[in-house]
């Protein structure tokens, strides 16, 4: 469901707002489908976007063609377009340290600085930590129990891949949490962690300024270096990796199935190889 409603999204974004869209399906051509195509690389550059808005359009009309609503497919011989998808970027230990050294520093307040601590030692994703209540989480024990996260605006589920977790919490994190319930108004067991004085969610929006400006507080060029709120997820991992964690545990701790979706998030750099180099030194230098 979540698919189709990104779907929907990029259709009337970009596929209903295009002079294509105004062509009966019998009349487009394959003419027509290239000109849209240049129309939003020109506004967009060669990018995954744009792959997604001429896939919509082509899925479309090879459908048409299947149900013989239409008696020819003019998509035709129209490959996919060739982009650079842009690979994320990852924190530095060093900066790791720096955004969360004080409370709450270039957060704003003890609300961001917990949520974005959460991420940044959890692992959780965006929509689970904004669907985290405070009965999920066992202050005794120092665990969360990842049970839900947003789909939508408004609609909460499963997990990803459906699969629910149990997290460890580390102890700076865990005295953080427990500093934002003693400072908050709603900590019933089935309010939110991170909500308004009303109860109501915090959404998408209020995440992504937030770490936008603790960026800009923080002297990080996170334009450039593709940093997203995603990134604390692959920083983790690689940290976790790099310290010669067992991947099987890691996958369990992230909630990962497979080894190729773990890869995905692992970014090594040069700093993360130097050991190798070490290695081939002992080999010439016993």
């Amino acid at each position: 469901r979540n698919h189709v409603k990104i779907q929907r999204s990029v259709m009337e974004k970009y596929l209903f707002t295009d002079p294509v869209s105004s062509i009966s399906l019998g009349e487009i051509t394959r003419d027509d489908i290239l000109q849209f195509r240049s129309r939003l690389i020109k506004k967009l550059g060669r990018t995954r976007t744009v792959q997604k808005a001429v896939g919509i359009l082509k899925t479309i009309l090879k459908e048409a063609y299947f149900r013989e609503h239409i008696d020819r497919d003019p998509t035709a011989g129209i490959g996919k377009i060739k982009y650079e998808p842009k690979e994320t970027g990852i924190f530095s230990a060093e900066e790791i340290r720096e955004l969360f050294r004080e409370t709450p520093g270039v957060w704003g307040d003890i609300k961001g600085y917990c949520a974005f601590l959460t991420a940044a030692t959890t692992g959780m994703r965006r929509g689970e930590i904004l669907a985290l209540k405070w009965k999920d989480i066992d202050f005794s024990r120092g665990i969360i129990a990842v049970e839900r996260a947003w789909k939508g605006k408004d609609e909460l589920g499963l997990p990803k891949w459906n699969r629910k977790r149990i997290v460890p919490v580390p102890e700076k994190t865990l005295n953080a949490l427990a500093s934002l319930r003693d400072e908050s108004i709603r900590i019933s067991p089935d309010d939110f962690v991170f909500c308004y004085d009303d109860g109501s969610r915090i959404g998408d929006t209020w995440w992504k300024k937030r770490f936008t400006k603790a960026m800009e507080k923080a002297g990080i060029n996170w334009k450039a270096r593709n940093l997203r709120p995603h990134s604390f997820r692959h920083t983790l991992n690689t940290i976790l990796r790099d310290a010669g964690q067992d991947p099987a545990k890691i996958r369990a701790f992230m909630g990962w199935q497979e080894e190729r979706t773990q890869d995905s998030y692992t970014h090594w750099d040069v700093h993360h190889l130097k050991e190798q180099a070490r290695i081939v030194d002992s080999i010439l230098n016993p």
